[in-house]
């Protein structure tokens, strides 16, 4: 899940500087020598931004991620706490036993 995850963030990476590339030389284009420097120096503050916001997006993506991870192993860790209390229970005789549950079910859906 995470390999994938991973996959998808490095395709989209590589999506975003063939996208920057593109927008680079259509900056460079149509420069003069003489205005060489600005629009170089206008590319490179572009690029500067455009990997700020795809590092941001990156992270938020991985919070996001590690988010549903935690809370996912949060859920899976109650119930097999709560699998084993009611195992003790029924070992040590505070449950009825699981064929009353059955039937005392059935009777509930009767009524």
């Amino acid at each position: 899940m995470r390999e994938r995850a991973a996959e998808r963030l490095r395709l989209i990476a590589g999506w975003k500087q063939a996208q920057i590339q593109e927008q680079l030389n259509k900056a460079l284009s149509g420069v003069s020598i003489e205005g060489n420097m600005q629009a170089f120096e206008r590319a490179s503050n572009k690029i500067q931004e455009l990997q700020a916001k795809a590092e941001a997006r990156l992270e938020v993506g991985q919070t996001d991620l590690n988010s549903r991870l935690t809370k996912l192993q949060s859920t899976v860790a109650t119930q097999q706490a709560d699998d084993q209390l009611q195992a003790l229970k029924q070992e040590m005789g505070m449950l009825p036993p699981a064929e009353e549950k059955t039937e005392e079910k059935v009777r509930n859906i009767e009524v």
